[in-house]
């Protein structure tokens, strides 16, 4: 489409790609040798086709989008096949081009043969899952690809050996991951790989698998979705044994238990013989009137109580990280706190965050909150509101922060509320605050301004935290 057509043509039989010029609906107009050769008919025959006689791909609908698309963009490239005379299927890029000539529209295609390059790259593909195929199966846990609809696409032989099916098994009659999976656990697994592929994420979730004859196999299944060109096409991962963690973890509890009993026994034994000594120190000051005796065994007295509440302290500081920490629902655990205070309650306006979330924690995160209420009550005066509210932060993390409307803390307290004996009262329950939620990566720190009521930041990472089904705005 120069004004020297005689120019156009020799400067387009000079190029090794196929030139070809096609009017708005696909008719071949002109083609260059490199056509000719390529395609094995001659430039009569060419000129009587349209484009889809040569791209089967290109039907009248899929004709249509690249005329609309070259309108808008001007140009594209497109990758389809092309059948050439002697019916061999050739891979060819297509760089399109829209011209326009007395008033009508052209489209100026040159067509590359692609088949060396396309078939690189499946050879170097099939290299590579031949390579990931042979390191998958050097692997001692299962490794699988799985489609969208959940069936194996992929597995290593480690899965026939954990799970004892033969291969036959696993490829003709238990084709999805489901199959393998306790039935108890399919429908929170099946809900795992759904988030996984909804939200575009990697994660893990615990589940049992089931082998052949029946054996149950505690495991994580960690899995991220394979990502296609233009949606996800399935989920790839790994399943790892836990049996020997599982085992170690009820060997460690039932040790913790033991432990905990003769603690509870001897901590028992020791209040009572304190009590004793409590009651001697009550008898021994019936017994003299002098001022210096008595001061002495009203110091004794005193020494004698600081050892009963470090006593106390052992019984509610040994339960902090026995147990693994896990996903808490922060309104059910403040909710738990404020039923348990034993004060009343109805006194006081308590407002909970407008969004439901949850925490990974200790067990022990509901003390946390029992604490920060019971400090409010004992410490706060006359306390008539508590806030707790959430707030996501730019970089992921979770800040929950606690206010009430008492007296607050003095600047130079801040530093030292948090320390081991540090209070009012026995001085532990700050200090344990802080243990129980440093178990899982959560710090507190206090930020009120004394007078106007305390405020208590709790910073919860990225990972310790995530949304909860059904928020909703909850309050009392």
């Amino acid at each position: 489409m120069v004004d020297d057509p005689e120019l156009f043509k020799a400067f387009s039989d000079r190029a090794s790609d196929a030139i070809f010029l096609l009017d708005a609906d696909g008719t071949i107009h002109y083609v260059n040798d490199a056509g000719s050769r390529k395609t094995g008919y001659s430039r009569g025959e060419l000129l009587a086709m349209k484009i889809s006689a040569l791209v089967p791909e290109i039907n009248p609908e899929t004709w249509q989008d690249i005329i609309n698309t070259i309108r808008k963009n001007g140009s594209m490239i497109h990758e389809s096949h092309q059948r050439v005379r002697n019916g061999k299927i050739l891979d060819i890029e297509i760089a399109l081009t829209g011209v326009t000539r007395d008033a009508r529209e052209y489209v100026f295609a040159v067509v590359r043969d692609i088949t060396g390059r396309k078939r690189a790259e499946r050879d170097l593909l099939k290299n590579c899952e031949s390579r990931f195929r042979d390191l998958a199966d050097l692997l001692p846990q299962i490794v699988f690809e799985l489609d969208e609809n959940l069936m194996f696409t992929f597995y290593n032989w480690n899965t026939i050996e954990i799970t004892g099916y033969a291969y036959d098994d696993l490829a003709q009659k238990r084709t999805g991951i489901s199959d393998i999976i306790r039935e108890a656990d399919r429908m929170e697994v099946a809900r795992f790989f759904a988030r996984l592929q909804r939200d575009i994420t990697s994660d893990h979730t615990v589940c049992c698998i089931v082998t052949h004859d029946g054996r149950e196999i505690p495991a994580v299944i960690y899995a991220s979705p394979i990502i296609g060109e233009k949606r996800v096409a399935g989920i790839h991962g790994v399943i790892v044994d836990i049996t020997e963690q599982v085992r170690l973890e009820k060997a460690l509890e039932v040790t913790n238990q033991k432990l905990n009993m003769m603690n509870s026994i001897t901590r028992h034994d020791v209040l009572n013989n304190i009590t004793g000594l409590l009651g001697l120190c009550d008898m021994l000051s019936a017994t003299t009137a002098d001022r210096s005796a008595q001061e002495l065994i009203s110091e004794i007295h005193t020494q004698v109580i600081k050892i009963k509440d470090q006593i106390i302290f052992t019984r509610e500081y040994q339960d902090v990280g026995v147990k693994a920490p896990q996903w808490h629902g922060l309104f059910q655990s403040i909710g738990s706190a404020a039923s348990a205070i034993g004060r009343d309650m109805t006194e006081v306006q308590l407002t909970l965050p407008g969004t439901e979330t949850e925490i990974y924690a200790d067990s022990l995160l509901c003390r946390v909150f029992y604490n920060l209420i019971d400090n409010s009550f004992r410490h706060g005066g006359s306390v008539r509101n508590i806030t707790i509210e959430t707030e996501f932060v730019p970089d992921g993390d979770l800040v929950i922060r606690y206010r009430d409307d008492g007296i607050g803390i003095s600047a130079e307290e801040k530093q030292r509320i948090f320390e081991q004996g540090y209070g009012k009262n026995t001085g532990f329950g700050l200090y344990i605050i802080r243990e129980i939620l440093g178990i899982t990566g959560l710090s507190i720190r206090e930020t009120g301004i004394a007078g106007c009521g305390v405020l208590f930041e709790i910073t919860v990472p990225k990972t310790a935290w995530r949304p909860c089904a059904g928020n909703h705005v909850s309050g009392t």
